[in-house]
């Protein structure tokens, strides 16, 4: 036991050194760039399955590897990393980062959740409702982050409600044990906790769902699609279009699937005491009535969004002539589309112009670089290259 005390400091260097050893009989017992491709991919699978190297660090393995191996060239396998799958990726999540520095993702989720109401059959539903819909256009983390602070504040509400109820002193009692959201899960009745559990749950499951609607709602999707079109590509390419016409209603089939799963585990079917929802109704609509009017910059974000979107979906709808046919054959792309719009948000003005040229006026476009480098998810980007170079090494 003391040895391995020991060692538990040390688990990621020795899973990083030992494995290619303990993988060397690989490309040992082969000897041909098929055996070295598979030694390196076996290897960067084990890495990012234990973490042994941070994620993307481990993503750029190939750029060493497979030259080194004759497996490809260097400068082809660094063209994977930047490739138009990436870009659509990159556009995208100019897009979310946008979105989510505006607090727009708030207003949609905090209106839904108002037009659901808080009984928890239809609140498990609004939740999963944005937050599936939220999902389609950012990423699976970002959104289960934003909704999970939502979904605490009306739980602790929930739960205020409840003990005011039972007990009209237990609001004066010190909060001694209660979490970071101020909530002490030990005192929470077990019905009650498998309720709180389930709404929870439908988060991480919604967040997931939603992330296979939309060509660009996960990385992973556009990696799918690139390879894909690197594997055939004489084919007709996968489209945003076609992407939606074939996930969408599939995600939405899976979402009502996961919701009745969710009722029949931990919110049953008995009837339960009604006489918090009118508390957390005010407090769904107090929230939603303090981010005010919708502003310029939220109208904007929204036009660019909704703009992005149409000209993925009618670049080549395959139900009628699209907008990428008036140009060369295969000269533009949906990176084309997400670059340049995601290029016109570092120009467009956040607020009103006509405000920037009245005395004191500031120009402040919708998207800075500032904001890029604190919220832009860097290191999927190269997870995203990874995925492609693997791919171009299997290819080969």
């Amino acid at each position: 036991m003391g040895t391995l005390d020991y060692l538990k400091p040390a688990k990621n260097l020795l899973i990083a050194v030992l494995f290619p050893i303990i993988l060397l009989p690989i490309p040992l017992i082969g000897g041909t760039k098929e055996y070295y491709c598979a030694y390196t991919v076996i290897y960067m699978g084990v890495l990012w399955a234990t973490e042994a190297l941070p994620l993307a660090v481990t993503a750029m393995i190939p750029l060493a590897a497979f030259p080194i191996f004759g497996v490809v060239p260097a400068n082809q396998i660094s063209g994977t990393y930047l490739s138009d799958g990436n870009f659509v990726f990159f556009g995208s999540m100019v897009m979310a980062v946008a979105v989510e520095c505006s607090h727009f993702h708030e207003r949609i989720a905090l209106k839904i959740l108002n037009l659901t109401g808080p009984n928890p059959r239809r609140l498990m539903l609004g939740f999963q409702l944005s937050t599936c819909f939220i999902s389609l256009w950012i990423s699976n983390t970002a959104t289960a982050a934003m909704m999970v602070p939502i979904l605490m504040a009306v739980i602790k509400e929930l739960e205020r409600c409840r003990k005011s109820i039972a007990d009209p002193d237990s609001i004066l009692v010190d909060n001694q044990g209660e979490s970071e959201y101020g909530i002490d899960p030990l005192l929470i009745p077990s019905r009650e906790r498998n309720i709180y559990k389930g709404l929870l749950l439908s988060i991480c499951f919604s967040s997931s769902i939603g992330g296979f609607g939309t060509l660009t709602a996960t990385g992973s999707n556009v990696v799918f699609s690139g390879y894909l079109e690197k594997t055939f590509g004489s084919r007709p390419p996968v489209t945003y279009a076609s992407w939606i016409v074939w996930a969408f209603p599939q995600s939405f089939i899976i979402l009502i699937g996961s919701w009745i799963w969710l009722q029949l585990l931990f919110v049953g079917f008995t009837k339960r005491d009604n006489s918090g929802e009118a508390s957390v109704r005010r407090l769904l609509r107090k929230k939603y009535e303090q981010l005010g009017e919708i502003r310029y910059e939220e109208k904007s974000i929204l036009f660019m969004f909704l703009a992005l979107i149409l000209l993925w979906f009618f670049r080549h709808p395959n139900f009628m002539k699209g907008w990428g046919d008036f140009f060369l054959s295969d000269y533009v792309s949906d990176g084309t589309a997400a670059m340049a719009m995601a290029l016109l948000m570092f120009v467009l003005p956040a607020d009103n112009p006509l405000s920037i040229f009245r005395k004191g006026g500031i120009y402040r476009p919708l998207m800075t670089w500032k904001m890029m480098k604190d919220k832009f998810a860097w290191g999927t980007l190269l997870l995203l290259g990874g995925g492609y170079a693997m791919g171009e090494g299997k290819i080969l």
